[in-house]
């Protein structure tokens, strides 16, 4: 059965602007390059400094869902036409992909932007050493993986927003908590096997007086030579209840990545 673009896919696409963690909704700015290139070898022994960080253990480009030296990746996500037998019809363009939250990674594989707003910069050695703000906070487990990132303004230390990383025994991330002035945001992802990419994901908003949950199932279509993904699919379906009313929506899209290598 063929479903035309309706109110459904109308609200559903509004929803997904929610959950897709735009930046420039989140009036977080574009994450900004290193100022000097990070060439330093990572170690696969824990390098601890004097304030007893590790350094790095672990690429994050493997942490954060790639394979090989990405150097950028950003999404340009499609809005999409009709269902046909499960068959994804690509529509208008929904985003800019350069006003969207992306990745980037230095030559030696530390991360320094992610979809999540954190902004990670780095001295000769792979220590981190800020973020957007010279008080931004990072934090690596034992095994050298990004699990905390705190942005802090400059002028106090209130937090304008804290990232928590969780990851499962193969390396991935099935968790990330966010919270931003005075709301949260807690995504949940699912796997198949060793796939590297997510199968779905479980996505919760909470604020004062509204609160939005929906459930996405991704198929990935297209892969480039390097084995990333460059095109998936996204079906979702969700409720967002305010002030006592709630509205159930679901809609899909399209999404490409464009990834740079080193």
């Amino acid at each position: 059965m063929k479903q035309k673009n309706g109110n459904w896919l109308a609200a559903g696409v509004v929803a997904m602007g929610i959950s897709l963690m735009c930046v420039a909704c989140m009036g977080i700015q574009k994450p900004q390059r290193e100022a000097k290139a990070d060439t330093t070898t990572v170690s696969r022994e824990i390098v601890t400094n004097e304030d007893k960080q590790p350094v790095s253990t672990s690429l994050d480009v493997k942490s954060f869902g790639f394979i090989g030296p990405v150097k950028e990746s950003f999404c340009i996500r499609y809005e999409v036409k009709s269902i046909d037998d499960d068959v994804l019809e690509k529509g208008e363009m929904s985003n800019d992909a350069n006003d969207e939250a992306g990745y980037s990674f230095s030559e030696a594989g530390r991360v320094t932007g992610d979809a999540y707003g954190g902004v990670y910069s780095y001295d000769q050695t792979g220590k981190f050493v800020k973020g957007i703000t010279a008080k931004s906070v990072m934090k690596r487990d034992e095994k050298g993986r990004v699990v905390y990132y705190s942005q802090k303004d400059d002028d106090d230390d209130d937090a304008m927003f804290t990232n928590k990383f969780t990851y499962d025994k193969q390396g991935r991330i099935i968790k990330v908590e966010q919270t931003y002035w005075e709301w949260t945001i807690t995504q949940e992802f699912t796997y198949n096997g060793d796939d590297l990419y997510p199968s779905s994901k479980r996505y919760k908003r909470e604020e004062e007086g509204l609160e939005s949950e929906s459930e996405t199932t991704y198929r990935y279509t297209k892969f480039d030579e390097v084995g990333n993904w460059i095109e998936r699919e996204m079906t979702y379906r969700g409720s967002t209840r305010e002030e006592g009313e709630t509205t159930r929506w679901r809609g899909a899209n399209i999404e490409e990545r464009k990834i740079s290598y080193y």
